[in-house]
């Protein structure tokens, strides 16, 4: 009697019962789930598993769905895969912005959409003239692709602007490097005022005096000193001319600097 026959059944029974699987001792599918014989094609439309997050910890969503599974898991091994973006895609911004991708982009497409919510997360809104720059108006870089944190305070952008300036002479009237304390940044262009005249007791915004100055300096004559302003600036009055004027006023004592003291303040 031939024995040969009866003994490659039971060898390649016992191999087949003790063998190991290519894709880790965790991973316990049956094997034709997933594989068509002969062969061992697999149809992904055939596969019974579900990349569910109770599963996997990553839920597979967009263009993840139409990926080969071998791009993500290099190793048969199906639990060596790591769940970081950065496993899988390369940092083009050469971790300037980290490595959680789905912060900017989603699943669906890589393009960035909601790039005034990322500025409102990181307490740079995009108000005014800032709504219409583009990224790499402040974020110099060789690469274009690297988007380094600036910082939110105006002076991190615009310190040059402040220095070059002088018309007022801002550096040399030793200005304030916070922007926002005279222009408005919710303004379309540098001339948008922020500054609070009001608290200086004289409102230019309305009365008299509203539509009377162009430019900051038709009244802040000395630009190395805006503090030093007067109505005389503006109202150029024949000192004699006043007293003549003024003549009939009781103790009348004419101060160049003292109009508002009894003229309506604007």
């Amino acid at each position: 009697m031939n024995k040969q026959p009866l003994v490659l059944f039971f060898v390649i029974g016992f191999c087949s019962l003790f063998a190991q699987s290519p894709h880790g001792d965790d991973f316990k599918i049956d094997c034709a789930q997933c594989h068509i014989s002969p062969g061992w094609v697999v149809n992904p439309s055939n596969i019974p598993f579900r990349h569910t997050n109770e599963k996997t910890g990553f839920e597979l969503h967009g263009q993840h769905l139409l990926v080969d599974c071998k791009l993500c898991h290099g190793s048969l091994v199906f639990q060596e895969a790591d769940n970081d973006c950065i496993s899988c895609h390369d940092d083009v911004h050469s971790m300037s912005l980290g490595s959680d991708c789905q912060r900017c982009h989603s699943s669906n497409f890589w393009m960035v959409d909601k790039f005034p919510e990322l500025h409102e997360e990181s307490g740079f809104p995009l108000t005014g003239a800032h709504g219409s720059l583009s990224c790499v108006e402040c974020h110099f870089a060789i690469d274009k692709r690297r988007f380094d944190r600036i910082g939110n305070e105006c002076i991190s952008c615009h310190k040059n602007d402040y220095a070059n300036t002088h018309n007022p002479n801002h550096q040399g009237a030793g200005f304030s490097q916070e922007c926002i304390s005279c222009h408005d940044p919710l303004g379309y262009d540098w001339f948008s005022a922020n500054f609070d005249h009001d608290a200086q007791n004289f409102n230019i915004y309305s009365g008299v005096h509203k539509n009377e100055w162009n430019a900051c300096t038709d009244c802040h004559q000395n630009q190395n000193n805006f503090a030093d302003v007067n109505c005389l600036n503006c109202h150029a009055h024949n000192p004699n001319r006043a007293e003549e004027i003024h003549s009939n006023v009781d103790g009348f004592v004419y101060l160049s600097k003292a109009c508002i003291q009894c003229h309506p303040k604007p």
